[in-house]
């Protein structure tokens, strides 16, 4: 039944070819789409009858997710670049 899921509702998307690099950007997304046509017909009916949902789904996924503690120190030293310099100079008084 897992796989009558899958293949139902892919087919009723548009753009294939974007949520299949989501999947390879980002595997845990693949793991969920799998999971949720394997364990709840209930839910792939949804996902059937409402493309756009599985979209909303997968962005909400991927945009919230907090940084890590390495892209914030990345972050960090970037937003700081030339912050020393500049609060040297006599321009910020």
């Amino acid at each position: 039944m897992a796989l009558v899921n899958l293949t139902k509702v892919t087919d009723t998307l548009g753009a294939k070819g974007v949520l299949w690099e989501l999947f390879s950007f980002n595997p845990p997304s693949l793991r969920l789409y799998v999971d949720l046509c394997a364990w709840s017909q209930y839910l792939s009916e949804i996902l059937m009858q409402n493309p756009g949902m599985i979209d909303e789904l997968m962005d909400s996924l991927v945009l919230n997710q907090p940084k890590t503690r390495a892209e914030l120190a990345v972050e960090l030293a970037e937003l700081c670049r030339g912050a020393e310099l500049w609060l040297r100079s006599e321009l910020w008084l």
